[in-house]
């Protein structure tokens, strides 16, 4: 996933052999050349390598991640987390740490997200997100079909209120 900052820095998101402060993000110069500073650290619980395959920027300019991680900077985010312009963790976004998220999300107005997961019971759910990562409690589906797949793809905002799973 690629997403390009205002002063036409890009961001490069996905999984790589690179050391391991790049494994999973990465910013270049408009020129073509790293950007040494933004070395955001994206991992599993293990340490090992981690990946992220959904990077958006949002109008305030933070970037939103989703992927197969479990910490950012050494804090914990199980695939969502949001960081600051530099690379640093947002601290102020924070996901329900009981949804397993999967990576798959959409930017809806006002701030909200929309994303995907699984629950405790390993159910496949999906939810609206205040912008401070926190559950939109006035969001509910009245039916959410069951899926006999591991893992949904990317969610896409219609201009109507559907969604399309891919």
């Amino acid at each position: 996933s690629i997403a390009v900052q205002p002063d036409g820095k890009i961001i490069l998101a996905g999984g790589s052999d690179w050391e391991v402060s790049r494994t999973t993000l990465a910013r270049f110069y408009p020129d073509g050349s790293l950007d040494s500073g933004f070395a955001p650290t994206v991992t599993t619980a293990l340490g090992g390598p981690a990946r992220i395959d959904n990077v958006v920027l949002r109008a305030n300019g933070k970037l939103l991640n989703g992927g197969t991680f479990r910490l950012v900077n050494g804090q914990s985010r199980v695939g969502l987390a949001q960081l600051n312009s530099d690379g640093s963790l947002d601290t102020d976004f924070v996901p329900s740490a009981d949804i397993t998220w999967n990576g798959t999300f959409a930017l809806v107005p006002e701030g909200k997200v929309v994303a995907s997961g699984f629950s405790t019971n390993l159910e496949l759910i999906l939810v609206r997100l205040l912008p401070t990562g926190e559950l939109d409690s006035s969001f509910e589906l009245e039916q959410l079909p069951v899926y006999e797949c591991s893992e949904v793809g990317t969610n896409e905002l219609q201009r109507s209120p559907k969604f399309i799973s891919t």
